[in-house]
């Protein structure tokens, strides 16, 4: 029930606190707020502080002393914080909330950490509209990036953002926030971004978790990512693929005998 109401500060000063300070500041924000005050702070603090929140690790290493090694924790406890408050949000102050993740978006093992967060947050929040208004403002940025083939921090993010989460229970089977009417997501995915590699990875993965429901329309999505894509390189993903492949299509056959003989 803390409130700022009754308190007198400048806004301004925000601007002194660094990385370190900010990461205490947004603890003692409530993860249900909606108080102006409470989501002014966040909004004029959180741009500043982007560029290390997503940071390339190997570049923060190679720019802090030892007194900042713990970045990765500071990371992570904003990274959540963040997560579960956006997911609480009117869609109207969670895309002023988005934007400088959206504008500042890097190509790194931390935005696949951000998303990874926001996954794990909306896995046990059940707030579909929010969590689908913060995939499809990211939409854009994702196709844009996934051109580019053979580098192993796209592959984090793809993996992350097509939800093949490395977190899901073993015996999961579907999701309340993957619904019959969110697959749209995955055939513009096939449309748009078939090409790489990993995009089948996760697909295939998807389908024998929390896509498993979705069986004819995944052999769709397979078949036109090998339909228009016949020299797809898999590389070192090509194992994994195929046993994930193999494991859906034999789930898939055994449930659809009878269709498959008629």
């Amino acid at each position: 029930n803390f409130s700022f109401s009754k308190i007198l500060y400048d806004i301004g000063n925000i601007d002194s606190l660094d990385i370190y300070d900010l990461e205490i500041v947004y603890q003692l924000i409530p993860t249900t707020t909606n108080d102006q005050k409470h989501l002014e702070i966040i909004k004029r603090s959180l741009p500043n502080i982007i560029p290390q929140l997503l940071e390339d690790k190997k570049e923060s290493k190679q720019r802090r002393n030892f007194s900042h090694s713990n970045i990765y924790l500071v990371r992570l406890h904003i990274f959540r914080k963040l997560a579960n408050l956006l997911l609480e949000q009117d869609l109207s102050e969670l895309d002023l909330l988005l934007k400088p993740f959206v504008e500042q978006f890097t190509i790194s093992k931390e935005m696949a950490l951000f998303f990874d967060e926001i996954v794990g947050a909306a896995d046990k929040n059940d707030r579909q509209e929010q969590f689908w208004n913060i995939w499809n403002q990211f939409y854009h940025k994702v196709i844009v990036t996934g051109t580019i083939k053979n580098n192993s921090n796209i592959h984090a993010i793809l993996k992350s953002y097509l939800l093949a989460w490395d977190w899901w229970r073993e015996d999961v089977k579907e999701w309340h926030n993957l619904k019959k009417e969110n697959t749209l997501f995955y055939d513009n995915i096939v449309r748009d971004l078939g090409s790489n590699p990993s995009v089948l990875y996760c697909i295939a993965k998807v389908l024998n978790s929390i896509g498993s429901t979705f069986g004819s329309q995944g052999l769709d999505w397979i078949y036109k990512i090998i339909y228009n894509n016949t020299v797809l390189q898999l590389g070192n993903l090509e194992i994994k693929i195929l046993h994930y492949l193999e494991k859906f299509l034999r789930a898939y056959i055994f449930h659809n005998k009878q269709k498959i003989k008629e």
